[in-house]
């Protein structure tokens, strides 16, 4: 299941579902309104073979979608009516890990290591009549992850964690970092290379990854000219001598040993990997977000980005800001964060992570320097159980104690699977979590569990109303949740209640309980329910038109029974009662003689 995509014009879902369908769902009634069958598809031998879909995204008017897949297509669609608009491509093969729709353009990214633009329209953009146009190629691997800040900066990130800052109006990086040295700001050169892409292609790349687990033929590496390390003269802000560098691998060395003191700590326990596995995915950044409501200044915090080692890093996309800080967002090791959302506020941040668990972090008040905003947490006790005391205390609690900010609200279990995207409906306080599983889940902000999407089970009414949600709705658990879930997923997803066992004379006395109801029923029997008389009977509605009655007072009493007023009696009634009324005055008239 590929990220839902939720439409706030008309209030409904599309969802990429069982990776080559597209789905349009109504949250409220689970009605399903609209399905397109194998949206992508290539012609193998004159037979049609459906290609998975891998990334989507809405308009900024929210009427029209578009979709990539595994083979560098994309297609534009008209959502309301299934109909495809157009079709377009970056490279054969190549697939499309992140699409970006802005006014008048379509930015794409890939396998193919830039970032294409067409036009969404279908103008002409590029060079020598071409409907798209090729950005600098900066990068060294292939682009897992983006993010748009509309109208400054989209960020672009890798798999090898190359961070680049682009300028969204010209097309041109204005910084460039790399997640395993945040602090280092590499210098980006103005000129085109004399090397190629192809050049680029290493023994781990992607492809040879892939190529070498299919048994097809590596790509040999072609050595590009000498590039400058990161910690040369012209690379660097601020040159770093033979002098500060021992300086600097001593702190490298003191911060290492304190990580792993504060591990032992925060008992944790970690994973070891081979050595010839470290160079795949060392430091890869799975997903990044702007955080919009607030300003760009070298101080705030705007941009985050989930790494391959379970962190989360802080970053101002301001001109001169860069790193401010970094946090944990897991608790159990080899974990890591695959998607993060927000509120349009930026209050919340939500988090969900490869072993399917789903965290709520409070950021109002983190890498804000001048936040005065008091936090009520009695109030926030109110919403989230998690943070109820008890007895035992979980993992994800235990890590929190040594990381005071920012606060972890929540944490529980949404899917038995890696979580593949999240989205939050700020109106209704909903969050939405799809999953490699083929599940789609709703949730309250609180985290109680309110329905699956697309199951033969009856759909419940979910209430718009945060408030109505809580007092109407009746919440239940997942069953596989119910099967995997810890202590502390199973006291989130019952509202803070724990399960209670009862002891051998409470079980006792309720089974005499329940045999007394039993016999009792057995020999009343139950009462009537509503409908009483069934659907089938259905008497008809008596309707009268409103009279005005005008009383005559002018006689000494008022004749009460002549102003009356009598629905008109049915015909069966009149049948009945005409024979016997003549009869009764033919017997009085013959009485009277």
């Amino acid at each position: 299941m590929y990220p839902p995509l939720y439409d706030t014009v008309t209030t409904s879902f599309i969802l990429q579902q069982l990776i080559i369908h597209i789905i349009v769902w109504n949250p409220w009634d689970g009605r399903r309104m609209i399905a397109i069958k194998e949206a992508h598809t290539k012609s193998v031998h004159a037979e049609i073979i459906p290609i998975e879909i891998t990334a989507a995204s809405f308009d900024p008017g929210y009427q029209r979608l578009v979709t990539g897949a595994h083979d560098g297509s994309l297609k534009i669609w008209n959502f309301n009516t299934g109909t495809c608009l157009r079709n377009m491509k970056i490279e054969k093969n190549c697939e499309v890990k992140c699409i970006i729709w802005v006014k008048n353009r379509i930015l794409v990214m890939g396998w193919n290591r830039r970032v294409t633009e067409f036009g969404d329209s279908g103008d002409i953009v590029g060079v020598g009549g071409q409907f798209y146009k090729n950005w600098d190629l900066r990068h060294g691997e292939d682009i897992s992850a983006a993010a748009v800040r509309i109208p400054q900066t989209i960020v672009t990130g890798t798999y090898d964690g190359e961070l680049i800052m682009w300028r969204l109006e010209t097309g041109q990086p204005y910084k460039q970092y790399n997640a395993a040295d945040p602090t280092t700001r590499i210098k980006i050169h103005y000129k085109k290379l004399k090397h190629t892409a192809e050049a680029k292609v290493g023994k781990f790349s992607k492809r040879n990854i892939i190529a070498r687990a299919l048994g097809k033929p590596i790509e040999k590496e072609k050595k590009p000219p000498p590039k400058p390390s990161a910690l040369a003269e012209d690379d660097l802000i601020k040159p770093v001598t033979s002098r500060r560098l021992s300086a600097v691998q001593r702190l490298a060395s003191t911060a290492m040993q304190q990580t792993r003191s504060a591990m032992r700590a925060r008992r944790v326990s970690t994973v070891v990997m081979p050595e010839q596995c470290m160079p795949l995915r060392r430091l890869a950044i799975h997903s990044i977000l702007f955080l919009n409501s607030r300003p760009m200044d070298p101080s705030i915090g705007t941009l985050l980005i989930a790494l391959e080692n379970g962190a989360i890093q802080v970053w101002s996309h301001h001109i001169s800001g860069g790193f401010l800080t970094s946090f944990s967002a897991i608790h159990k090791a080899g974990d890591y964060v695959i998607c993060m959302a927000s509120d349009n506020n930026n209050e919340y941040l939500f988090t969900g992570t490869s072993v399917g668990y789903i965290k709520t972090w409070l950021i109002k008040n983190y890498c804000v320097p001048e936040s005065d905003e008091p936090i009520s947490m009695p109030k926030l006790r109110l919403t989230f159980p998690f943070m109820w005391g008890d007895f035992f205390v979980g993992r994800a609690a235990r890590i929190a104690r040594s990381q005071p900010l920012p606060l972890l609200l929540n944490s529980y279990k949404g899917h038995a699977m890696t979580i593949s995207d999240l989205d939050y409906i700020d109106d209704a306080q909903i969050l939405i979590s799809s999953s490699v599983d083929y599940t789609v889940r709703m949730w309250t902000l609180g985290g109680r569990y309110l329905q699956t999407l697309g199951t033969f089970k009856p759909w419940k009414h979910v209430p718009s109303d945060p408030e109505v949600q809580s007092e109407m709705f009746e919440f239940t658990t997942p069953p596989d949740i119910m099967r995997l879930g810890s202590s502390t997923t199973l006291r989130v997803l019952r509202g803070g209640t724990p399960l209670r066992k009862l002891t051998f004379k409470q079980m006792q006395a309720k089974e005499v309980k329940e045999l007394t109801h039993v016999d009792h029923t057995k020999i009343y029997g139950e009462r009537l329910t509503e409908p009483i008389l069934g659907h089938y009977y259905r008497p008809s509605e008596r309707t009268t038109q409103f009279h005005e009655i005008k009383f005559d007072t002018s006689f000494p009493y008022i004749p009460v029974y002549q102003h009356l007023i009598m629905p008109p009696s049915h015909d069966l009634v009149l049948s009945t009662l005409k024979p016997k009324l003549a009869d009764a005055y033919a017997e009085g008239q013959a009485n009277k003689k």
